[in-house]
């Protein structure tokens, strides 16, 4: 015969599980540009090299607002940028609503169309993008220049391991806390646009900066030895993301508690509501913070 106390541990589960994904996860959040109207705040740039890019503000020529054409597009608007040959690199640089902090785009990414016209052959750059923030210059090679006249998407992935370099593309693989360092202090943002020898002209479209849509949070939930018995919440989610864990008791209410806010080390990840269990019923949810 079951003891009165295994009786009430296992009613006491089944309350705490009948909630279990009962989770909430916000949308994942984008900056777009596909210059419909207008440069959208973009600038050109002229560069000497890739070292310009430590003291960035020492340009070949001063930032200036690129040539747009309503119908040059992929499809519709798009802005350029005319090469000097043989002088300068030439560079589009991203407006103020990509950079500031962007920490919550780390694991997202950066997508953008591109094409070259005139000039000789193509030339792969040494780079394609270029983040600069918190005292550190971040590389990437996104692949082989395209053919003349011919659009090309690429996509950089926010992330460390993705083929970033610091300071040139023989340089050292970032760490993951100097890759976020720079997406929380992001001051300047390049898209490189010589895409071929000569006085070529580069193009660009569709600039896409993407969050990690991640993982909607889940939670599971068992019992913490006692005296007093602790429900312990297994937390599953995207690693490194803030999320918000509430409480309530009862499914009515409009009004959540909240237990903790954490951004999420690993996961799973194990939580302890300190309140007892024999305090009464209790649910739980998991919200993504934006």
């Amino acid at each position: 015969m079951e003891s009165l106390a295994n009786n009430f541990v296992k009613n006491q589960i089944f309350i705490l599980f009948v909630l279990t994904l009962s989770a909430a996860s916000t949308m994942a959040q984008s900056i777009t540009s596909e210059f419909t109207a207008n440069d959208e705040g973009w600038r050109g740039v002229r560069i000497y090299d890739a070292g310009t890019f430590t003291s960035y503000d020492n340009y070949y020529t001063p930032p200036f607002a690129p040539p747009y054409s309503a119908t040059a597009g992929n499809p519709g608007g798009t802005i350029s940028v005319q090469d000097v040959a043989g002088e300068a690199s030439a560079e589009f640089a991203a407006p103020p609503s990509y950079l500031g902090d962007k920490s919550r785009y780390y694991g997202g990414s950066l997508s953008w169309d591109y094409k070259s016209t005139g000039g000789s052959l193509p030339a792969d750059p040494v780079y394609d993008l270029v983040l600069v923030g918190a005292g550190l210059v971040l590389l990437l090679d996104a692949g082989p220049s395209p053919l003349f006249d011919v659009w090309v998407r690429r996509t950089a992935t926010l992330t460390e391991n993705a083929g970033w370099r610091v300071s040139s593309l023989s340089g050292r693989i970032p760490t993951g806390t100097e890759f976020q360092a720079v997406l929380a202090d992001l001051q300047g943002i390049f898209i490189e646009s010589d895409l071929a020898g000569g006085a070529d002209t580069g193009f660009l479209d569709n600039v896409v900066m993407a969050e990690q849509p991640g993982i909607q949070p889940t939670l599971a939930i068992t019992l913490e030895a006692g005296p007093p018995l602790h429900a312990v919440l297994h937390i599953t989610g995207t690693v490194g993301k803030i999320y918000r864990i509430e409480h309530t008791t009862t499914l009515q209410s409009t009004s959540w508690v909240t237990l903790t806010n954490l951004a999420l080390p690993t996961s799973p990840f194990l939580v302890s509501d300190p309140t007892p269990v024999g305090a009464g019923r209790r649910f739980y949810r998991a919200a993504a913070i934006p």
